[in-house]
């Protein structure tokens, strides 16, 4: 009975881990990720085709707003890791509004105490995904 047990649960693990990964793959395997300048995530972030704006300096745990203009992508979705460091499943997907794309998210909390952060910006655009990283540091949760 016990052996019945120990083998569901690698089942049931190998099929979360497996649904990770692929949640975590760019629609498009063979997409190309470039990495976007950001100087300012409050005002400078991004280049002539998207620029992101964030609502204020992320701060683990606290909500915060990110605003992406981009006229030709028909979908966005975000998600945010540390290099080395998987994060958990923080996928968010944009909404349309008139002349942007918006979306409430959250940063996790890093148990190691970091703060470098890269945010996954994946643009659909007809069959293809583009994908662009920003690298930016959040505010530690006491600043």
């Amino acid at each position: 009975m016990r052996r019945k047990w120990v083998l569901a649960f690698l089942a049931f693990a190998s099929v979360l881990a497996l649904l990770y990964w692929r949640l975590h793959q760019p629609a498009d395997a063979s997409a190309q990720v470039i990495r976007l300048a950001c100087k300012n995530l409050l005002s400078d972030c991004g280049d002539a085709q998207t620029q992101i704006r964030f609502s204020h300096i992320p701060t683990p745990m606290q909500p915060f707003q990110i605003d992406i203009i981009d006229q030709q992508a028909q979908a966005i979705t975000l998600s945010f890791e540390m290099r080395d460091m998987p994060m958990g499943i923080n996928r968010y997907r944009m909404t349309q509004h008139a002349n942007h794309w918006q979306a409430q998210v959250m940063l996790p909390v890093c148990i190691q105490g970091r703060s470098d952060w890269l945010m996954l910006i994946q643009r659909q655009l007809g069959q293809v995904t583009h994908v662009a990283k920003i690298e930016f540091t959040a505010q530690g949760r006491d600043e």
